[in-house]
C-alpha cells in the first residue's frame, strides 16, 4: 500500500526502517537504498502507482515527454526512461544553491538494487523541504519558503503556489533542476491562486468523490492540503485555491493528511487539538463551509470529551512538528514525542459518540468514549512504583523534613505531628516533593487525633501553601481514623504537601504515616489514578506479551 513515513527520519537507518513498515507490494533491497540517502532526510514516502485512479496506466502514455527523453544516465537521472510502478520519493532538506543541492530523489522500487531514477534540484527557497506526497501521476513537496511545488508527470508540467501568485512551468526535465533552467513558461505570477502563507510544513493529497477527470490525463484531479505557518490551504481540483488562515500570529498548522474518504485531518503546532472536516465540492469553496465534524481538544470540554493529544496522560504538553496527522483506513491517528493517538472519527458532533485511544510503549488504554469516567490497568510494566516521596512521614522521633506554615504551630508527640491553627490560614506544615508533570500519585495519611472543632485535611498544590491540586482527607469535625487520602495529577516538578487543621477557630490535629508515591494511572481525560493497597500481582497475560493482568486481589491486597 502507499505509505507516509514518520516525519522524523533523521538518518538511513531510520529510512529504511520507515520502509520496512509500511512496504508490502513487494520485496525490496533497503540496504541499497540505506547506501545513497544523506542524513538530511525529512520525508519519505512510497508511492505504488498502481493505487492510482488508472492502475498506474498513465506510465504508459508518457513517451511525449521531455523527462521521458531526457538522456539517461547523468548525476541527475538513472537509466530507466519509464515512471517506476513503484517509487520511493526521498525528501531531502534541500539548501539556496540552484542546481546542486539534492531537494527530493525518486528511487526505483521494480528494481531490487533500488537505483536512483531521477532527482530535484529546484529549491523552492532558501529554506529547508518539509513534506512530500504522489497521487495519480502528481508528486508534491513543501519547504520554508517559497510554498509547494507540484509536478505532473502526465501533463509535463510543474506548478508554483506561493503566498503571493502561481507560475506553471512546461517540462519537467530540465525544470527540475533549477527555475533558471525552465525551458518555456506557461504561467508567470498570476495571481488569485496563492496559499495562506510561504512557509509549508506538509502536504498531502486525496480524491474527492465526484472529482472532474483531467481531460489531458484521464485521470480524477487530486485535491491538495497545504499545511502553512498561517493556516491550512487546499488546491481545489480545479486549480483554485481556498485558505482557512488561522485566528493569531503564533499558531500554525503543522501537519494535513486525508482518509480514504475524504476526511481531511490538521494538527496545530500550540494547541493541543486535531482538527478534522469532511471536504466536499460545496465546503471546499468557502473557508466558513469547513465545520470542525471532530475537535479533540486537551481539556476535554470540546469533542468528543476524551483528552485529545497534550491531557491526561501527557499533562498538556504543547505539540510542534512532531505531532504528526496520521490517516487509518476511515480513522485518523497522530504521533508525537509520547506515541500514538488513535481516534475513532465516526461518530459526529455528539461527544459520547467518539472514542480515542493511546499507544505508547509504557501502556495502551484501548478505546475511550467520549464520556468516559476511568482508563486504567494497561501498563506494560510488571512492577509498580513504590518509591516514597515524602520524607519522614512516619515521624518516629521527630519532624526533620517538615516546616511551619505562617503563624501556625507543629510539634512532635509520640511518633505524630501536632498542627495547631492559629490564625486563618488551615495550612500548618508542608514538604516540597519531586514529581513529574502530568503523573498521578497517591497520597494517603492516618489521623490519630482532631478536635472537635478541626478537620485534619491533607492539601496539595504547585506552590508553598495552595491547594490547587487536591483537598484530601475526611469532611467533618473530630474525625479520626486511618488510610484517609486520595490521588493527585501533578503539574510540575516539584509538588507541595500541606497537613492542615481546617475550621473556623483555633484547633488542633495530629498526624502519622503520611505518603506519597505513584498511583495506578488513569489515563481518560479525568485523571483519577487508583490507589494501590498492600502488594497486587502484575504478570504478562500470555507469554511473550507486553499487556500485564493484575491481581489476585484481596481484601488487604486491592485497587481503589
Amino acid at each position: 500500500d502507499t505509505v507516509e513515513a514518520s516525519a522524523d527520519v533523521t538518518d538511513a537507518t531510520n529510512v529504511a526502517a520507515a520502509l520496512l513498515s509500511g512496504v508490502t507490494t513487494k520485496e525490496l533491497d533497503l540496504a541499497a537504498i540505506a547506501k545513497d540517502i544523506s542524513d538530511t532526510a525529512v520525508d519519505v514516502f512510497v508511492y505504488d502507482t498502481r493505487k492510482d485512479g488508472d492502475g498506474g496506466a498513465w506510465r504508459k502514455r508518457t513517451q511525449h515527454t521531455s523527462w521521458y527523453n531526457e538522456t539517461l544516465n547523468t548525476a541527475t537521472r538513472g537509466s530507466r526512461k519509464e515512471f517506476p510502478a513503484v517509487a520511493v520519493i526521498v525528501l531531502e532538506a534541500g539548501g539556496s544553491t540552484e542546481g546542486t543541492s539534492v531537494d527530493l530523489t525518486i528511487y526505483d522500487g521494480d528494481d531490487p538494487d533500488m537505483p536512483m531514477w531521477m532527482q530535484y534540484r529546484f529549491v523552492i527557497g532558501s529554506g529547508s523541504n518539509t513534506g512530500v506526497s504522489a497521487l495519480n501521476g502528481i508528486i508534491t513537496f513543501g519547504a520554508t519558503d517559497n510554498g509547494v511545488l507540484i509536478s505532473d508527470f502526465v501533463k509535463d508540467r510543474m506548478r508554483l503556489h506561493n503566498h503571493v501568485h502561481r507560475h506553471t512551468y512546461g517540462s519537467i526535465a530540465p525544470g527540475r533542476l533549477g527555475r533558471s533552467t525552465v525551458a518555456d513558461v506557461l504561467e508567470a505570477s498570476v495571481t488569485g491562486y496563492s496559499i495562506v502563507n510561504q512557509t509549508v510544513n506538509d502536504v498531502a493529497m486525496t480524491v474527492l468523490p465526484n472529482a472532474p477527470i483531467d481531460s489531458a490525463t484521464g485521470l480524477p484531479a487530486p485535491t491538495i492540503a497545504v499545511a502553512t505557518n498561517g493556516g491550512v490551504s487546499v488546491i481545489k481540483d480545479d486549480g483554485t485555491v481556498v485558505n482557512k488562515v488561522t485566528t493569531d500570529a503564533t499558531t500554525y498548522s503543522a501537519t494535513v493528511d486525508f482518509t480514504k474518504d475524504g476526511y481531511l485531518i490538521v494538527t496545530r503546532n500550540n494547541y493541543s487539538y486535531f482538527v478534522i472536516t469532511y471536504l466536499t465540492a460545496a465546503s471546499a469553496a468557502h473557508p466558513s463551509g469547513w465545520p470542525y465534524l471532530n475537535y479533540f481538544r486537551s481539556n476535554g470540554v470540546a469533542f468528543p470529551g476524551p483528552n485529545g493529544p497534550g491531557n491526561n496522560p501527557h499533562g498538556d504538553q504543547q505539540y510542534g512538528l512532531a505531532n504528526r496527522a496520521i490517516s487509518l483506513d476511515n480513522n485518523a491517528a497522530s504521533a508525537d514525542i509520547y506515541g500514538l493517538n488513535v481516534f475513532d472519527i465516526n461518530g459526529g458532533l455528539s461527544s459520547p459518540n467518539n472514542s480515542v485511544a493511546y499507544i505508547t510503549s509504557d501502556y495502551n488504554t484501548g478505546w475511550m468514549n467520549g464520556d468516559i469516567k476511568l482508563a486504567t490497568l494497561s501498563d506494560t510494566s510488571t512492577t509498580f512504583d513504590t518509591t516514597e516521596l515524602v520524607t519522614n512521614g512516619t515521624f518516629s522521633s521527630n519532624i526533620t523534613g517538615w516546616t511551619a506554615s505562617g503563624s501556625n504551630n507543629i510539634s512532635w508527640s509520640s511518633g505524630t505531628i501536632s498542627v495547631a491553627r492559629n490564625g486563618s490560614t488551615a495550612y500548618g506544615a508542608y514538604q516540597a516533593i519531586s514529581t513529574v508533570a502530568g503523573k498521578q500519585y497517591q497520597a494517603t495519611f492516618d489521623v490519630p487525633v482532631a478536635g472537635s472543632t478541626t478537620v485534619a485535611r491533607l492539601y496539595v498544590g504547585s506552590t508553598a501553601e495552595s491547594d490547587n491540586l487536591a483537598i484530601l482527607g475526611p469532611s467533618s469535625n473530630g474525625t479520626t481514623g486511618t488510610n484517609f487520602g486520595g490521588v493527585f495529577t501533578a503539574v510540575g516538578t516539584t509538588t507541595y504537601i500541606h497537613l492542615g487543621a481546617a475550621g473556623t477557630t483555633a484547633g488542633t490535629a495530629s498526624f502519622d504515616n503520611v505518603s506519597v508515591t505513584l498511583a495506578e494511572q488513569d489515563r481518560s481525560v479525568n485523571g483519577k489514578g487508583l490507589q494501590v493497597f498492600g502488594t497486587v500481582p502484575k504478570t504478562p497475560v500470555a507469554t511473550g506479551a507486553d499487556l500485564v493482568a493484575y491481581g489476585p486481589f484481596t481484601s488487604s491486597n486491592y485497587l481503589e
